[in-house]
């Protein structure tokens, strides 16, 4: 109860400066995709108050009544402004140019009063898909990962894994979401490639502390990924060839500006380069491969509602010197609806679905061959609001439910000559459900508070069917 008194008295403090404004609210997008842009800050010319657009594009932004000019920046494009006669609430989309401008020599200043606008959060840092794309990449790969563990506080597990682990955690301790969907293993080839292909990701959030409350209570961090809706102007695409793999992606709309898809997909063949190892190093004649397929779909009904559809497969398999093989796939599916039913409030309404499998077939002795096969599969469904009260106040509010299925692990012979005995271990179900409620208060520009609160709850199944022994 001292919690809810606490949280509804920081509130009101706010509220009471709400019927003295009016609200401006809108879209950032890219001028030439039409691309929503992430992090951009909108502000007034004096600099009395500014916002950020939230992980969609969209601001909300409260200000006096009466003619006031408004100016929009983002790294890497040119500063839009707009002069806006603001006597009600109003609507009003910033499109902005990618700045072309040769570079001249670099000045470093203190922190300006407008990198300050935007509300603070700990704990969390944020990285563009565009800009990561334009690093230095490994054998032909741009690759996210690899950027996430040069940021202060994230370590790399061991030299050239694709893996992180953040202020001291377990790399199995970290949350990773890829539009919505859960990746239980972002890494391809050993470690060498991350799961996500840099044509279609857009923005990349990574909280290493003050975990939103959306999201639960988490051992060490989250990551969370977000692919791109693909280009609203016309129709464009990308190969690329490189030493180990090659990837293309096209997007473009469909029929109209409403409707935009975007597909890509990677692939591999690296089977020459284990093929030049020594004949006694024990890996001579190995095969290695992996593909993944990303395919995304989204229509805008109107300029506040639009639903989109995102999907990923993802296959990796390895034959060590023609006895074992190992083999896993990832892959996730959702459906997005997000509306903006008011100036300052909006919903996210998101359902999908995730699978991880890994499977090992070990055939050195046909009489003693066998394929071991564990899995874990998710449904879930989200229903997440906002609401930015002030210009100072951002509500965060809804609830989520998650369906797990795990399948322990199961062992069947393999091949007719096998002498194993199948067995399985009983599949384990079990729902998650939470509410929640958080908000972001920044009474000063340099001071903010975050505070929220979660209940969640967790039931079980009993597993309905068993078959064998449960030991192996």
């Amino acid at each position: 109860m001292r919690r809810f008194g606490l949280l509804l008295a920081f509130l009101l403090a706010g509220i009471t400066s709400l019927g003295q404004n009016v609200t401006l609210s809108g879209y950032v997008k890219d001028s030439s995709s039409g691309e929503a842009l992430i992090g951009a800050l909108v502000y007034t010319q004096d600099l009395s108050t500014g916002v950020s657009t939230n992980e969609y594009g969209y601001y909300s932004l409260h200000v006096k009544p009466g003619r006031q000019v408004i100016k929009c920046s983002l790294s890497g494009y040119d500063v839009a402004e707009q002069e806006l006669d603001l006597v009600k609430s109003l609507t009003y989309d910033f499109f902005l140019a990618e700045d072309r401008h040769q570079l001249e020599a670099a000045t470093v200043f203190s922190k300006s009063k407008r990198e300050e606008i935007a509300l603070p959060q700990m704990g969390r840092q944020a990285v563009d898909g565009v800009l990561a794309k334009k690093l230095p990449a490994l054998m032909g790969e741009s690759d996210i990962i690899r950027v996430i563990q040069m940021m202060p506080g994230v370590q790399s597990p061991s030299e050239g894994a694709t893996g992180f682990s953040v202020r001291g955690g377990g790399v199995d301790q970290n949350l990773i979401l890829f539009n919505e969907g859960t990746i239980y293993n972002p890494s391809h080839m050993f470690g060498v490639f991350s799961a996500f292909n840099s044509d279609v990701i857009n923005d990349v959030e990574l909280y290493k502390s003050s975990i939103p409350v959306e999201y639960g209570g988490r051992i060490s961090s989250v990551l969370e990924v977000s692919g791109r809706e693909g280009n609203s102007k016309k129709v464009e695409g990308s190969l690329g060839i490189g030493v180990l793999t090659s990837h293309f992606h096209v997007e473009g709309p469909i029929a109209n500006e409403k409707t935009t898809f975007i597909v890509a997909g990677r692939t591999t063949y690296s089977n020459w380069i284990l093929n030049l190892l020594p004949q006694n190093s024990g890996y001579h004649g190995s095969r290695a491969s992996f593909f993944d397929v990303n395919a995304g779909l989204t229509h805008k009904f109107n300029a506040r509602n639009s639903i989109q559809f995102n999907g990923y497969y993802s296959h990796d398999k390895f034959d060590f010197c023609r006895d074992t093989t190992f083999k896993y796939n990832n892959a996730n599916f959702s459906l997005k609806w997000r509306s903006n039913f008011s100036d300052s409030h909006s919903l996210v309404a998101s359902v999908g679905y995730d699978r991880y499998d890994n499977t090992v077939e070990d055939k050195l002795n046909k009489f003693a061959a066998y394929s071991l096969n564990t899995s874990v599969e998710q449904a879930f469904v989200k229903l997440k609001f906002n609401s930015d009260i002030t210009s100072r106040h951002r509500l965060t509010y809804g609830a989520d439910a998650v369906l797990y299925r795990l399948n322990p692990g199961k062992m069947l012979p393999f091949g007719d000559s096998s002498a194993i005995v199948s067995r399985e271990l009983p599949l384990q179900k079990g729902l998650e459900f939470a509410v929640y409620a958080g908000d972001s208060w920044r009474p000063g520009d340099k001071l903010s508070f975050e505070y929220g609160i979660r209940y969640s709850g967790f039931a079980s199944f009993t597993p309905s069917k068993f078959y064998g022994a449960p030991e192996f």
